[in-house]
């Protein structure tokens, strides 16, 4: 699973430095254009959805091809096993099978979906790269536990041998991101870009799905949600209402900003914000 994150982390990470690349260097502050960015931000999802079915469940190489074949002799109908099933957080028996096209459909849109609300959050000095040190951080546990055959059956979790491995990764994530925190703070003297905030919300995406915590990272990422809606929002409702707006600029931060908070007062908000989301998701842990 490493190298699943990892590679998924590198796809989104060169579709942000091919953007980033044609800003600086070319001075076109389009950069790449939007339909291909989301072309290949899909390709890479779709890849990458379509090993997860399979390989969520196996316990090696050859047991992923042999689900996959198992799946293609039933014509394409054959149900997932149950660690493939979309876990409700705080029920202890509640889950929801998804088959192999439902899981696609949701992993791709955990992915590409937290890989752009990254992106549009990394709007203000720091306001980014701490929600993701400690979504990283709290999936790391969630990593651990899963990878954990003991502690997986103790807290009722799905176990995924091999998730465990991703703990380290994210703890590098996290680490890494604290270090970045100290010249990207206000002011900042470092930038992430889509280079940065693709890869990271990619890669958050990918082990909220392989340990099966996608609602959860919903709830902890709350930030990320909130400014991705605040653009979906701000955007239909000035097309469908003939120019009027809902928030006076959007993302959600920016709207704050025109309020009269101050940038280090909306980006240390956010913080205090998601750390609650963060210890909400933690307790789903427990509270069951």
């Amino acid at each position: 699973f490493v190298w699943v994150v990892m590679l998924v982390t590198f796809g989104f990470g060169w579709i942000g430095w091919v953007d980033d690349y044609r800003k600086v260097v070319y001075r076109n502050p389009k950069g790449l254009p939007a339909k291909w960015k989301y072309f290949w931000q899909s390709v890479v999802g779709l890849i990458c959805a379509f090993y997860l079915a399979f390989a969520v469940s196996a316990q090696s190489g050859q047991e992923v091809l042999d689900i996959f074949v198992a799946w293609v002799e039933s014509g394409f109908s054959m149900h997932l096993p149950n660690n493939a099933d979309l876990i409700v957080p705080f029920f202890k028996s509640i889950s929801y099978p998804l088959g192999v096209w439902g899981f696609i459909a949701l992993t791709y849109f955990v992915i590409v979906g937290t890989s752009n609300a990254v992106n549009l959050t990394d709007g203000l000095d720091g306001l980014a790269i701490m929600p993701t040190v400690m979504v990283a951080s709290a999936l790391a546990i969630f990593a651990y536990v899963a990878g954990n055959a003991v502690y997986s059956k103790y807290l009722l979790l799905p176990y995924i041998p091999g998730a465990g491995e991703l703990a380290v990764f994210l703890a590098a994530i996290a680490g890494a991101g604290l270090a970045f925190l100290w010249f990207n703070a206000y002011p900042a003297q470092v930038f992430m870009g889509d280079v940065g905030a693709l890869a990271l919300g990619g890669a958050l995406g990918t082990v909220a799905v392989i340990v099966r915590q996608e609602v959860v990272l919903f709830i902890m990422g709350g930030v990320f949600v909130a400014e991705t809606l605040s653009v979906m929002i701000q955007v239909l409702y000035f097309k469908y209402s003939g120019g009027k707006r809902v928030f006076r600029m959007a993302p959600l931060h920016h709207h704050y900003e025109l309020s009269g908070w101050k940038e280090t007062q909306v980006v240390v908000r956010f913080w205090i914000i998601t750390m609650i989301l963060v210890l909400i998701g933690l307790s789903t842990l427990k509270l069951r």
